[in-house]
């Protein structure tokens, strides 16, 4: 498992101050509260160093200032888990990973930003990713921001030259300010990526305007944002996935009304679709030394299922097993059992003594499974086990 010296914060100032004094690898458990705003506190930043942020059990942690992890000097991983990101109007990205050469997973995270801030002047997407060796995000949401003036809707996400993997995620486009194009749910801009499940929303454009006192005053209505827009020659796999594009703006008057955004642009990329349905797999975390480690595995009934966990993440296109394996070697494949009816699997697991002086540690799971003919490698999840003084 992946072993750090774990701090605890409960409120901004100490997380503000947790972050300039870790060290690469170190673990932040974060209490309940809320952890400021950008109106009032500069970014939370990591740089040259990687650190995981994980909401303790229970917790529920929202952050309004902006997080920025970047220019990691190793490869050590970083997990951030549990974590709202959250802004009614933001003046910037509420989360920015870049220049990370190690893998960083995002998991159980929303981030949403309702509108952009007035007087801005730019379109607010509320996650931005830019050169990642190991992106993977699992069960996570992203909304953009709706435009406001005359500024176009922000994408929900948005990955620039990085390779990454998204299990069961949910990706909304904000709408189009006045006039304006709606946003995309999810822009891929060049690098690969695996698409595992999960909906892809494009926003709505606003519509145009028309003065009958001014013909030249025509205003035409903005486009919809599509579902998926991949751009620059991004290149995606993909199964089981839901979109649709943004409505395009009325036309006011005579002018012409916006064009619908689409599911999935793949006018400036490639996407591959395998014929298989979505899997995935639930984790608990943290969970204390004595405590119960829970997992629930969903796949098809009858179908062989295993549960796949190690001590470092991976990063492998593995097209035989329909998937990507995300954990490096040496890794353990437990065999949890055959997928019944219903459709889930589970089981529990009761975690001993760390070891002296481990504080915490993460292991990096993923899920497995076998239909008789075809391999299935799927979704992930992480667990921080934490020593039980913590």
């Amino acid at each position: 498992a992946s072993a750090g010296h774990v701090i605890v914060v409960s409120h901004s100032v100490h997380l503000s101050a947790a972050m300039q004094a870790a060290q690469d690898g170190d673990i932040i458990l974060l209490k309940s509260g809320p952890y400021g705003t950008q109106l009032f506190l500069p970014p939370f930043t990591a740089s040259g160093k990687s650190l995981s942020l994980v909401a303790d059990t229970g917790a529920r942690v929202e952050v309004g200032a902006t997080v920025t992890l970047e220019n990691a000097s190793s490869a050590t991983p970083v997990l951030v888990q549990g974590v709202t990101f959250a802004q009614f109007s933001a003046i910037s990205p509420l989360l920015v990973v870049r220049n990370m050469p190690g893998a960083v997973w995002i998991d159980r995270c929303d981030v949403a930003v309702q509108f952009e801030y007035p007087f801005t002047f730019s379109s607010m997407t509320p996650a931005l990713v830019d050169n990642c060796a190991a992106l993977v995000v699992h069960d996570s949401s992203f909304q953009g921001a709706a435009g406001t003036q005359l500024m176009p809707g922000g994408d929900g996400l948005r990955v620039t030259a990085s390779n990454s993997a998204f299990y069961d995620c949910a990706f909304h486009g904000g709408s189009g300010g006045e006039k304006k194009a709606g946003g995309n749910g999810l822009q891929l801009v060049g690098g690969t990526a695996f698409l595992s499940g999960g909906a892809f929303l494009g926003g709505n454009g606003d519509d145009g305007w028309f003065d009958p006192g001014n013909p030249s005053a025509c205003f035409d209505g903005g486009a919809g944002g599509d579902g998926l827009l991949l751009s620059n020659a991004a290149s995606a796999k993909a199964l089981d996935l839901t979109g649709a594009g943004g409505n395009g703006g009325t036309a006011g008057g005579i002018c012409t009304p916006g064009a619908a955004g689409v599911a999935f642009d793949t006018a400036n990329g490639t996407l591959t679709t395998i014929a298989t349905n979505a899997r995935d797999l639930e984790v608990s975390s943290p969970v204390r030394e004595g405590e119960t480690l829970t997992w629930k595995l969903s796949g098809n009934p009858g179908e062989l299922a295993f549960l796949d966990y190690g001590g470092q993440p991976g990063f492998l296109d593995l097209p035989a097993w329909n998937g990507m394996l995300l954990l490096a070697p040496p890794f353990f494949m437990a065999f949890a059992g055959v997928v019944p009816a219903g459709g889930e699997l589970s089981g529990s697991i009761l975690i001993h003594e760390l070891g002296p002086g481990v504080e915490g540690a993460i292991v990096w799971a993923q899920s497995g499974f076998f239909d008789g003919t075809s391999v299935f490698q799927s979704a992930t999840s992480a667990t921080l086990l934490l020593d039980q003084a913590f």
